[in-house]
C-alpha cells in the first residue's frame, strides 16, 4: 500500500516526542501565537503538533506547487474546530520530512532528494509570506540530514546515521516540536488571521490591520519583498517587508527621506528593523557563521503611503500612456534634483495611483514630479504656460500640439479622470552624491526590462548604470504590457540575457518583431511603439534629458492621437486585454515575470505565464 512506510514512520516519531513530553518543561504558548491554521488557544497538552504521513499518498494541491513530502510536521488537530475542515495547505507546514532508501546525491535532477527539499522549501516560502526561516529534515538510507533555508540561501548538515546518533535526530524532534515559535522561524510580529479577528503586522510598537497583500516576491535567497495595504485609525498604508543587505551602503529609507515630499514616488512614514527577541532580525542569528559580510540580510519594514495597484489595471489607452510619461518625469526629477539614479524601472516598480493635487498648484510643482510636469522640460522653462497661452490660437506647429496634449492630460489628472503613476522600490537606488557601492548585492534591475548596453555587457560583469538606462527600460514596460508576457524575454543563464540584448537592438530597426504580437487592443499602439523603439536606436550616450524629452514626446504624442479601440472589454479579448487584466488581479511569482540579478547570480528562468 502506497505510502505505508511513510505511515510507519510518522507514527514512529509521533512515538517518539509524545516520550520527549515527559522531559519538556511547562511553556507557555505565546497569546498571539500562530501555527499552521493560526488558531489562538490555551493549550492542554505542551505537544502542539504532529508528524503526518497523509501528504505521500495525496499531494498539497492549493493552487501552487501540487507536491507531495513523505511527511509533514503540522498543528495538532484541535477541538475548536467544528464543520467541515479546509483542506490542508502549504500554509500548515511547520516542517517537513524526505525518506529515501537510495543513496543521497546533491544533485539537482529531477527525482534527487536534494531537489524535493529544494521545491517543497520554495513551497512552503511561498505560501508563508512572513516565514523568516525553516528547518527541513530527510532520511537516506538511515541517515538524516537538515536542512534550514532563510533569506541567505540553503545550509545541508553532514549526514548523521540516526542508529550511531540518535541524539541529533531527538534534538530536532524536540526543538521543532517544544521550541519557541520565533525560534524555528515563525515571525511574532505578524500575525496571520484567525476566527474573527483580521491578521495584523507590527512597525515598531505599532499594530496595523492587514487588508490584503499587493505584492510578494516568491524566492528564498534573496530580499523576500513583500508589500501590505495594511489600515489604522481609518487610514490606509503600505507596509513594505524586506530582506537587505547589511553592508549595503545606500538604504532606501535614506534614499525616500532625500527625495521626502517629492510626488509620484513613495511617502517614508517610518522605518524599523524587526525586532526579535530584542535583536535586529538578520540572517546571522541564527547561522554559525556566513561566507562574508555582504551576505548577511536584516529584516526591514518600511510604513509608507499612497496605496498603488499594478499599472496592469489602467482603463485606457490614454491612461497607460499618461502614467509612462509621470513615471519619465519622476525620473528626470530624481535623476536631476536629487541626484538618485533608481537603477530597476521594471513592470513591478511601475504602479498607479489617485494624485491628490489642487488645480491651483499648477506649475508649482517640479516638473517631473509625476503630475506637473513642463512639457518635457525638466528644467522647467515655463511649457505649460506656453500651452495657456494658446487657449484661443489655432495649434499648428508639433510642439504647440504637444504642449496642448500636455495641458489637457494634466487637466483631467487634475479633474480626477486619469490617474498618476507611481515610481517604487528604491532599495537599490544609487544616490550619486555618495560613493557608489560596490558590495556583492548591487544588481542593475530587472532582466527584462535592462536596456541594451547594459545586456550586451552583461558576461563582462555589466556597465556603468546610466539615467539613460532607466529611461530605455519605460519603454520595455510598454512592450511587455502589450504582448501579454510573450516568451521574447526567455532568459535562463548570462548568456541569454545578452542574447536578449541583441534582440532589444535589433528591435530598434525591426519593431515588428514584437508589434506583430500585439493584440487587437493594443494595435492602436503599434505606430507609438515604432517611433519609441526609433528613439532609442539614436539615443545620445551623453545628453540624457535630450534621450528623456524624445521619449516622453512619442508618448505625448500618442496620448493626443491614438485611437481607442471602441467599447472594448476582456472578455472580448481573453487571451490579450484579458489575460492581463487577470493578471493585474493576480500577481505572478517572481522565478515567472522577472529574473533580478545581483552580481555574482545567474539570471534565473523567465518563464512564459501559467500563473498561481
Amino acid at each position: 500500500m502506497a505510502g505505508s512506510e511513510e505511515q510507519h514512520v510518522a507514527s514512529w516519531l509521533n512515538q517518539i516526542m509524545r516520550a520527549l513530553e515527559a522531559f519538556v518543561p511547562p511553556l507557555p504558548l505565546p497569546e498571539t501565537a500562530h501555527l499552521g491554521r493560526a488558531v489562538t488557544r490555551s493549550l492542554t497538552t505542551k505537544l502542539r503538533c504532529v508528524w503526518s504521513s497523509e501528504t505521500s499518498r495525496k499531494p498539497i494541491n492549493d493552487g501552487l506547487l501540487p507536491l507531495k513530502p513523505d511527511l509533514v510536521l503540522q498543528e495538532r488537530p484541535s477541538g475548536l474546530f467544528f464543520g467541515p475542515q479546509r483542506e490542508f495547505s502549504w500554509k500548515d507546514v511547520i516542517s517537513f520530512m524526505e525518506l529515501t532508501s537510495s543513496p543521497y546525491s546533491h544533485s539537482d535532477a529531477t527525482r534527487t532528494i536534494h531537489n524535493g527539499v529544494m521545491r517543497k522549501a520554495y513551497a512552503v516560502f511561498a505560501s508563508q509570506p512572513s516565514r523568516r526561516f525553516l528547518f527541513s529534515m530527510s532520511i537516506s538510507q538511515q541517515e538524516l540530514r537538515v536542512h534550514m533555508f532563510d533569506r541567505s540561501g540553503v545550509v545541508h548538515t553532514h549526514p548523521y546515521n540516526i542508529h550511531r546518533h540518535p541524539r541529533t535526530l531527538l534534538c530536532m524532534l524536540s526543538f521543532l516540536a517544544f521550541g519557541q515559535l520565533e525560534n524555528i522561524g515563525y515571525d511574532i510580529t505578524f500575525i496571520p488571521p484567525q476566527p474573527s479577528l483580521p491578521s495584523t503586522i507590527k512597525v515598531g510598537s505599532t499594530t496595523y490591520e492587514v487588508i490584503s497583500r499587493i505584492f510578494y516576491n516568491f524566492v528564498i535567497r534573496g530580499r523576500g519583498t513583500v508589500c501590505w495595504h495594511v489600515r489604522r485609525d481609518r487610514k490606509n498604508y503600505v507596509i513594505k517587508g524586506s530582506w537587505t543587505h547589511e553592508s549595503r551602503l545606500n538604504r532606501e529609507a535614506d534614499i525616500l527621506r532625500k527625495i521626502q515630499g517629492l510626488k509620484g514616488i513613495p511617502q517614508l512614514i517610518a522605518a524599523w528593523t524587526v525586532q526579535i527577541g530584542g535583536s535586529d532580525d538578520q540572517t546571522d542569528i541564527h547561522r554559525l557563521s556566513l561566507s562574508s559580510p555582504s551576505d548577511v540580510r536584516v529584516h526591514r519594514r518600511l510604513l509608507m503611503e499612497p496605496v498603488g495597484m499594478p499599472i496592469s489595471e489602467f482603463k485606457t489607452i490614454r491612461e497607460l500612456l499618461s502614467i509612462l510619461i509621470n513615471i519619465l518625469d519622476t525620473h528626470m526629477v530624481l535623476f536631476e534634483k536629487f541626484r538618485i539614479l533608481h537603477c530597476d524601472v521594471s513592470i513591478n516598480n511601475t504602479m498607479i495611483y489617485v494624485a491628490d493635487i489642487p488645480e491651483s498648484e499648477g506649475n508649482e510643482h517640479e516638473v517631473g514630479s509625476g503630475e506637473a510636469s513642463n512639457a518635457g522640460n525638466p528644467e522647467g522653462d515655463g511649457g505649460l504656460h506656453r500651452s495657456e497661452a494658446l487657449r484661443n490660437e489655432v495649434v499648428d506647429s508639433q510642439e504647440d500640439k504637444l504642449a496642448q496634449w500636455d495641458k489637457e492630460r494634466l487637466q483631467k489628472i487634475w479633474a480626477g479622470l486619469l490617474r498618476s503613476g507611481l515610481l517604487i522600490d528604491f532599495d537599490y537606488a544609487t544616490d550619486l552624491d555618495q560613493a557608489p557601492s560596490s558590495i556583492s548585492g548591487d544588481r542593475t534591475g530587472t532582466i527584462p526590462f535592462m536596456s541594451t548596453n547594459i545586456l550586451l555587457n552583461y558576461k563582462k560583469g555589466g556597465s556603468t548604470h546610466t539615467a539613460s538606462d532607466d529611461l530605455e527600460s519605460v519603454v520595455y514596460i510598454l512592450i511587455w504590457i502589450n504582448t501579454v508576457l510573450k516568451p521574447w524575454v526567455m532568459v535562463a543563464n548570462d548568456i541569454d540575457a545578452v542574447n536578449l540584448g541583441a534582440i532589444k537592438r535589433t528591435l530598434q530597426s525591426d519593431p515588428s518583431i514584437v508589434t506583430d504580437e500585439f493584440t487587437t487592443f493594443f494595435k492602436p499602439l503599434c505606430p507609438i511603439v515604432d517611433k519609441l523603439l526609433t528613439q532609442l536606436g539614436q539615443f545620445s550616450s551623453t545628453d540624457h534629458i535630450l534621450n528623456y524629452r524624445a521619449l516622453r514626446n512619442v508618448l505625448l504624442e500618442g496620448f493626443g492621437m491614438v485611437e481607442e479601440v471602441p467599447d472594448w472589454s476582456a472578455t472580448k479579448d481573453p487571451y490579450g486585454y484579458g489575460l492581463l487584466q487577470q493578471e493585474a488581479k493576480r500577481k505572478a511569482p517572481s522565478y515567472m515575470t522577472s529574473a533580478r540579478c545581483e552580481v555574482g547570480e545567474s539570471p534565473q528562468p523567465v518563464r512564459r505565464a501559467r500563473h498561481g
